[in-house]
């Protein structure tokens, strides 16, 4: 929303905004064993009391889970990327979305589409059925 609004505001001077929403790529920052320290790096800063409401069951699930996302969803060629901005830059009429790899177009775009009461259904089933997180350990349940 907010490049829309920035492309349709400066427009006026002949500046041109693209958005890049690239998918899920192999690099530094999407590394299942960066993203495992980077977890518990703020699990350690927690305070006791959060530690204890999700258990450190949770805890460990949660660092699983984003592992196995990562080692699955994560293709090499990030380069597709570089290709987009590159595109962007130098195009005398560059498109004002640059969806990069079949996730962003796919899976991302399609659940755009879609009302926010079927997304949150989608995304409960998910939760339930193949994420399956450990039950919630504090009494707010």
């Amino acid at each position: 929303a907010y490049t829309d609004g920035l492309r349709a505001e400066i427009s006026q001077w002949g500046i041109k905004v693209c958005m890049l929403e690239p998918g899920f790529f192999q690099t530094p920052q999407a590394n299942p064993n960066a993203s495992m320290d980077d977890a518990a790096k703020v699990w350690n800063r927690l305070p006791k009391t959060i530690k204890e409401e999700y258990g450190d069951e949770y805890f460990r699930w949660s660092q699983r889970a984003i592992t196995e996302y990562l080692e699955y969803k994560c293709k090499p060629g990030a380069e597709m990327v570089v290709d987009a901005y590159f595109n962007a830059i130098v195009s005398m009429f560059p498109r004002c979305r640059y969806q990069i790899g079949y996730d962003s177009i796919f899976q991302f775009n399609t659940l755009s589409y879609l009302p926010c009461r079927i997304q949150d259904i989608i995304f409960r089933l998910y939760w339930k059925f193949v994420a399956k997180p450990p039950p919630f350990k504090s009494k707010l349940q």
